[in-house]
């Protein structure tokens, strides 16, 4: 006859099996506090920690970036930030690149508190950009917000029209020979880059207006 284990015995042998698991887990415990685990993926892009150095608390040590979805971030004056909205496209050119190469953006996030700047009020705004694959953290680039746009307009020099009172004039020239000129009221609408500016009555195309030089 084969003897059957005793109850003891059995007792003992799991005791040995819950201690070698508790010996693995504590194992795994040593081993997990020599690893770093990163909370999302992403490029390792500065290492400033030696082995065998000890880090100084608060302080980046090791620096990891998504370089595959990178944003641009800027100041913007609070008397222009009324012009920018969420969405709005953007032209993006590096320094890196010169000024041949435009990248597109859209303005992903306005941030809602003010930051002062030289004692200016600026409100950060932040915006995505696409096709980025040359583009590497911390670039400097140049942002062209794109407010607003119309086509087919008549437009003239900011500084060919005058204002006064409210009323805004231009000098037009009637006889080019006699060089007789008359003060015309005009209505302006979207002042553009260039200092060009939209007209919307009081002028005609082919009209010749003048202007003083300073």
């Amino acid at each position: 006859k084969r003897a059957t284990a005793r109850q003891p015995d059995v007792d003992a042998a799991l005791a040995d099996i819950v201690s070698a698991q508790a010996g693995r887990e504590s194992a795994f415990a040593v081993l997990e506090k020599t690893i770093l685990r990163a909370p999302s993926d992403g490029t390792v892009t500065k290492v400033d920690i030696k082995v065998g150095e000890v880090p100084e608390a608060l302080k980046e040590a090791i620096v990891i970036q998504d370089v595959g979805n990178l944003y641009l971030e800027a100041n913007v004056n609070e008397s222009q930030i009324k012009n920018v909205a969420i969405g709005q496209p953007i032209a993006v050119t590096f320094d890196a690149f010169g000024s041949g190469t435009t990248y597109q953006a859209t303005i992903s996030s306005i941030d809602p508190a003010a930051t002062i700047i030289d004692n200016t009020v600026n409100y950060t705004v932040k915006a995505l950009i696409t096709q980025a694959d040359t583009v590497r953290p911390g670039m400097t680039a140049n942002m062209t917000v794109t407010t607003q746009s119309l086509t087919n307009v008549l437009v003239l020099p900011g500084r060919a029209i005058s204002a006064d009172n409210g009323t805004t004039t231009v000098t037009v020239l009637t006889d080019g020979r006699g060089k007789k000129t008359e003060t015309r009221t005009i209505v302006t609408g979207l002042h553009g880059d260039g200092d060009m500016v939209e007209i919307k009555s009081g002028l005609a195309e082919g009209d010749k207006v003048v202007w003083q030089t300073k």
